[in-house]
C-alpha cells in the first residue's frame, strides 16, 4: 500500500494576494479557483492554448484539471490589459506517493521506484507539486514572466503550509527554475515524457535550503516578493526583505 503521511493536513488556504512585477509588467495573482475564480478560468484556458501549441496537450489533462478541484493553490501573470499570460498551480500536499502525476509519467521506467522512495521520504514534513506551468508565446515580456514563476517556491510552501515543492520538466524549464534554489534528483534517471521528444526530470525545493542554493540576486527578489504579498512565514525562517 502507498505511504500515508499521517501528520500531513490538507492546506485550507483560501485567500486571494496581489503584487505587481516590474519587470514583466505584470500582476502577480496569487490565490485558489474558489478565491479568483476568473482568473483560474483565464489561466488554465492560457495553459491549454500554451500546451496545443506545443504539441504537448495531453500532459496538461485539461478535463480534469479544469474545474480546480484538485488545485491547492495558483499563480497567475496578469498584464495590464487583464490578459492571463502565464501561469502555474500547485497540487497537494500529498498524503500518498501515487497522488503525484510523476509516478505516472516514470510508468515502466527502471528508476520509478526511486521517485516514489523520494516522494514518500518528504511527505511527512509537506510536499506540494508544480503543474500546468506556461508562459504566453505573445507575452511582450515573457523572459520576465518565465523568471517571476521560476521564484515562486517560497510563496508556495507558505501558502500550503509545506517544507517541499516538487516539478517534472524538461532540462530548459528546470534550468530556469535551478536559479530559485531547486535541486534536481540527478539519483533518478530522466523519463521521456510525454514522449520521446522530451527527456523529463524531477527538481526538489526544500524550504531550508532555499537561501543556500537560490542564485543571491535570486533569493533577495523572493524574499522581496513574498515580503510583498504580506503572507505569513510559518517556518519562521529569515524572509524579510532586502533594501
Amino acid at each position: 500500500m502507498p505511504h500515508l503521511a499521517e501528520t500531513v493536513v490538507r492546506t485550507r488556504f483560501d485567500g486571494r494576494f496581489a503584487m505587481h512585477d516590474r519587470a514583466s509588467d505584470t500582476t502577480l495573482v496569487v490565490g485558489t479557483p474558489r478565491s479568483a475564480p476568473d482568473v483560474w478560468r483565464d489561466y488554465i484556458d492560457g495553459a491549454y492554448r500554451s500546451y496545443v501549441a506545443r504539441g504537448v496537450v495531453t500532459a496538461l489533462e485539461f478535463e480534469r484539471v479544469r474545474d480546480g478541484a484538485g488545485t491547492s493553490m495558483f499563480c497567475a501573470a496578469v498584464a495590464s490589459n487583464g490578459d492571463v499570460v502565464g501561469g502555474l498551480r500547485v497540487q497537494g500536499p500529498y498524503l500518498y506517493a501515487d497522488e503525484s502525476h510523476a509516478v505516472e509519467e516514470w510508468a515502466g521506467q527502471p528508476d520509478q521506484g526511486r521517485l516514489v522512495d523520494a516522494i514518500e521520504s518528504r511527505l511527512s514534513e509537506g510536499l506540494v507539486e508544480v503543474k500546468s506551468a506556461y508562459v504566453d508565446m505573445d507575452a511582450p515580456h515573457g523572459k520576465a514572466v518565465a523568471g517571476l514563476l521560476a521564484r515562486n517556491a517560497l510563496i508556495t510552501m507558505n501558502t500550503t503550509e509545506s517544507r517541499y515543492v516538487m516539478a517534472t520538466a524538461a532540462d530548459y524549464v528546470l534550468g530556469r527554475w535551478r536559479s530559485g534554489g531547486g535541486l534536481v534528483d540527478e539519483s533518478i534517471e530522466p523519463t521521456p515524457y510525454p514522449d520521446s521528444r522530451y527527456l523529463t526530470r524531477v527538481m526538489f525545493w526544500d524550504r531550508y535550503t532555499l537561501a543556500e542554493f537560490a542564485q543571491p540576486i535570486i533569493w533577495a527578489q523572493m524574499r522581496a516578493e513574498f515580503a510583498g504579498l504580506g503572507i505569513h512565514d510559518m517556518f519562521g525562517l529569515n524572509t524579510e526583505a532586502v533594501a
